[in-house]
């Protein structure tokens, strides 16, 4: 007697772009789509009959496979039925590889049929891995040109000094820690811009108040231009005077 007839459903899932596989209850393979051929690296008539624990389930987890299995048929509970779980598979070659599956069951007359429905998803899985390398080596980067930097500014005579976009001071050397009156570029950061503001008078070259949203680095951090600035500034409690170019 020859081979059964493909029915309508394996004709439609033949041409899924996922892999298609089915179980009887024993855990062996009653019909693999080509889709799985070319994941797994094995041809059809390799895999029907087969447990397919042996096929594509690394040997360390074919144990939890098989108690899965046995749980389902005492109980009919099953942790990742009908769930789209994320796993390791192995193709025929003894690679491992990360696949996302759902498993559902259906009782027929001859016992359960489970089915699978399977996506490679290695080259997400690589990609993830490669952006964290990235991450990893574009922050040691970031690291080593912070301590470059501050080495360099921070040994400038003059006053220099970094805002954010909430104008914050996020940085200042050495000579504008001691002009501002910090201790450290953490005590400086925790400071409100209007709070180190007001410990001085902000004059422009013909002796008018100069406000925060007259800086000319709040004004590029706004959108706006800005043209460089003369001010001269006088704190309120010593009465030191400065010039400073910005």
């Amino acid at each position: 007697m020859g081979p059964m007839a493909p029915t309508l459903t394996e004709q439609v899932l033949d041409h899924a772009h996922d892999a298609v596989i089915w179980l009887d209850e024993r855990g062996l393979v009653t019909y693999w789509n080509p889709a799985a051929e070319q994941m797994f690296g094995i041809a059809r008539d390799q895999a029907l009959g087969h447990s397919v624990a042996e096929l594509i389930i690394p040997e360390r987890l074919r144990a939890a496979h098989y108690a899965g299995i046995e749980r389902f048929l005492l109980d009919g509970t099953g942790p990742v039925l009908d769930r789209r779980v994320e796993m390791t598979a192995l193709r025929s070659d003894g690679t491992e590889f990360a696949v996302k599956l759902t498993i559902s069951a259906l009782q027929q007359d001859a016992g359960w049929l489970f089915s699978a429905f399977v996506q490679d998803a290695s080259s997400r899985v690589e990609a993830e891995r490669e952006r964290e390398r990235l991450v990893r080596e574009l922050r040691r980067a970031l690291h080593g040109a912070e301590r470059r930097f501050d080495a360099i500014i921070g040994a400038l005579s003059d006053p220099v000094t970094i805002r954010d976009r909430e104008n914050r001071l996020i940085y200042a050397n050495a000579a504008a820690l001691a002009y501002l009156g910090f201790d450290s570029v953490d005590e400086l950061r925790s400071s409100s811009p209007d709070a180190i503001l007001s410990a001085y008078r902000v004059l422009d070259e013909g002796g008018q108040e100069i406000a925060m949203s007259d800086i000319p680095s709040v004004r590029i951090l706004a959108g706006r231009t800005a043209e460089p600035l003369l001010i001269r500034t006088i704190n309120r409690v010593s009465g030191a005077e400065r010039w400073n170019l910005l």
